[in-house]
């Protein structure tokens, strides 16, 4: 696998992590235990101010950060 960074875990801070790279123009892989993914809520836990970051202009849509 040739990448510049690994993330493991695509939960809020790997997705996070993985969109604010991409944006950057860095090549990443994010990898997750599971193997697709949940059905289930997880934004449950997002505070208004990750929210505000989430809303920044550099900031792409989430979906986005695992299809570069």
């Amino acid at each position: 696998m040739d990448t510049e960074v690994l993330i493991v875990g695509a939960g809020p801070t790997g997705m996070t992590l993985a969109n604010e790279l991409r944006v950057a123009g860095v090549r990443a892989v994010l990898v997750d235990k599971l193997a697709r993914r949940s059905e289930l809520s997880k934004a449950g836990g997002v505070q208004s101010r990750a929210q505000e970051a989430f809303d920044q202009p550099h900031t792409t849509s989430m979906s986005d950060a695992t299809t570069s």
